[in-house]
C-alpha cells in the first residue's frame, strides 16, 4: 500500500489532540535537560538521556492548559508552552554542558519529545548560570 501525507488542517489539529485529550491531561509533562553529548534518534529513550547534577537542578512541569493553539507553516505544526523561558539555574553546583532537552511523560512512562540544542546553543553552565528554554512541540508531515 502507498505511504499517505498528513494535510496541514490534520496535522494542526493532530498536535492540539495530543497536547489536550484525556490522557495527556492527567499530568503534566515534565521538561528536562540533558548533559551527555547525544544526538536523538527514533529510538531514544529516558535511559539516553544524562541530566545535570547541580543540586539546584528539577524538572519543570508543563501544565498542559499553557500550550498554545498550533500553528502551521511549511508543512510543520507547533505549539509553545507558556508565555515566557523556563529557567533552569545552576546555583553553586560544578560546571556542567547542557546539550538539549526533552519532554518526559510520567504517566506512560515515555519521552513525547527531545531536541538536541543548535550547535551555537550548547553550552557549559557554570555555577550562577542558567539555561533558558522555550516549550516548543512540533509535528510534520512530508510527501512520500
Amino acid at each position: 500500500m502507498p505511504d499517505g501525507v498528513v494535510p496541514d488542517e490534520g496535522l494542526a489539529r493532530g498536535l492540539q489532540w495530543t497536547l489536550d485529550n484525556p490522557d495527556t491531561n492527567l499530568d503534566a509533562w515534565q521538561l528536562l535537560l540533558f548533559v551527555n553529548d547525544y544526538t536523538p534518534t527514533l529510538t531514544t529513550t529516558l535511559a539516553d538521556l544524562v541530566e545535570p547534577s547541580w543540586t539546584s537542578y528539577s524538572r519543570a512541569a508543563l501544565l498542559p492548559a499553557f500550550w498554545s493553539a498550533p500553528m502551521v507553516a511549511a508543512h510543520v505544526a507547533s505549539s509553545e508552552w507558556g508565555a515566557d523561558p523556563v529557567e533552569f539555574k545552576n546555583l553553586v553546583s560544578a560546571t556542567e554542558t547542557v546539550y538539549g532537552c526533552a519532554y518526559f511523560d510520567p504517566i506512560f512512562g515515555v519521552l513525547r519529545f527531545v531536541q538536541r540544542f543548535e550547535v551555537g546553543d550548547i553550552r557549559p553552565i557554570a555555577a550562577g548560570e542558567s539555561v533558558l528554554v522555550i516549550p516548543r512541540f512540533t509535528r510534520r508531515s512530508e510527501a512520500p
